[in-house]
């Protein structure tokens, strides 16, 4: 797909009916030997305004329509480097972007505004590229189609509705095979009772590791729970005190001993980590009472803290392997639609 040009120099002179210098001088408000009427300026500048004409975001790239700079843009709303998959997914990034020469510009401001003023930014002509952090669902995807920005987007493959095209590019953990090689190393490991705990966290990633783990008891000889809290989001975006990991372990408590769960499978570490201290804060025993693990392979954070089993995925290259996609699209080499990264099984003391 041919990247849809912004308005050039040109493009606003022929509109206002004017010489290209006269619009280089109206719109660079400094002063040089041509002169021009305060009307003539007003008419340039509104011109400019009506053709969405960014001439400080190219100023330095008019001549090669390149500005070197390529963008992340978020469209969750908790992008903070405190969090340890952010800020590895950012340091690949940025790690990609040193490697091809390029710089990163983060846009993360967005959360829940129209897609369109989203993209009335990100298309601004201040960057390349894009590299994107979204839900799958939802307009997007259609979007950046539409907009011809060179797109890859991590985690998630954007749903679109743009008929003979596989959509925008993408790289994903190998979450099937991870997820059933956690659940293949537990039953070697003796457990026959698994709780599985996940969230409504929006997500490709999220959606495969739940499928998988559904289907897992149809070809083996375990039982399975699973605590899903689909309005996780709205809950934790109201500020309201989460303690439905509580109300798990309440319920677990309640199944006889012989009939209860002995591993609690996170679908994420973060999640992991929360339900490891809130074990700890019920006096329960990990891994002797139950047995937590994770997916991700992510250090814990200030507040939450151990030494978890989990699937390690190497994030950071994630996001170097993103930037080297994206030199590739932009380059018009071949991109596969999806990318898969590999993942070992981190063995720790809570499983």
């Amino acid at each position: 797909m041919t990247r849809r040009q912004s308005p050039t120099l040109k493009d606003v002179a022929k509109e206002a009916g004017v010489s290209v210098m006269t619009v280089s001088v109206a719109l660079s408000g400094k002063s040089c030997h041509v002169r021009i009427s305060d009307k003539t300026r007003k008419h340039v500048e509104e011109t400019a305004r009506r053709l969405h004409y960014q001439p400080n975001a190219i100023a330095r790239s008019l001549r090669s329509n390149r500005t070197n700079t390529y963008g992340f843009y978020s469209a969750y709303p908790y992008l903070s480097v405190d969090n340890p998959y952010i800020h590895h997914i950012i340091s690949g990034l940025m790690d990609g972007c040193d490697n091809c020469e390029k710089e990163l510009l983060i846009f993360g401001d967005y959360y829940g505004k129209p897609v369109e003023e989203v993209l009335s930014r990100i298309g601004d002509r201040r960057i390349d590229g894009l590299t994107v952090w979204a839900p799958p669902e939802g307009p997007l995807g259609d979007a950046l189609l539409d907009s011809g920005i060179p797109t890859i987007s991590i985690d998630s493959r954007l749903t679109t509705t743009r008929p003979n095209t596989e959509g925008i590019p993408y790289v994903v953990a190998d979450d099937e095979r991870g997820i059933r090689s956690m659940l293949d190393y537990l039953m070697d490991k003796g457990h026959r009772r698994f709780a599985y705990v996940t969230i409504g966290y929006p997500s490709t990633s999220q959606s495969i590791r739940l499928e998988t783990v559904q289907r897992y008891p149809e070809t083996h000889d375990m039982e399975l729970t699973i605590f899903n809290n689909e309005h996780w989001l709205e809950t934790w975006l109201e500020g309201c005190s989460v303690t439905w990991l509580d109300e798990i372990i309440a319920k677990w408590s309640d199944i006889p001993l012989k009939s209860r769960p002995t591993v609690f499978v996170c679908w994420c570490d973060h999640l992991a980590y929360a339900m490891l201290a809130r074990c700890r804060r019920h006096n329960l025993r990990v891994p002797e009472d139950v047995a937590i693990t994770g997916f991700d392979g992510l250090p814990p954070t200030r507040t939450l803290n151990g030494n978890l089993t989990t699937i390690s995925v190497p994030w950071h290259d994630v996001g170097k392997r993103t930037i080297e996609l994206l030199e590739d699209k932009i380059a018009g080499r071949a991109v596969p639609i999806q990318t898969i990264m590999p993942f070992t099984i981190q063995v720790g003391d809570t499983a």
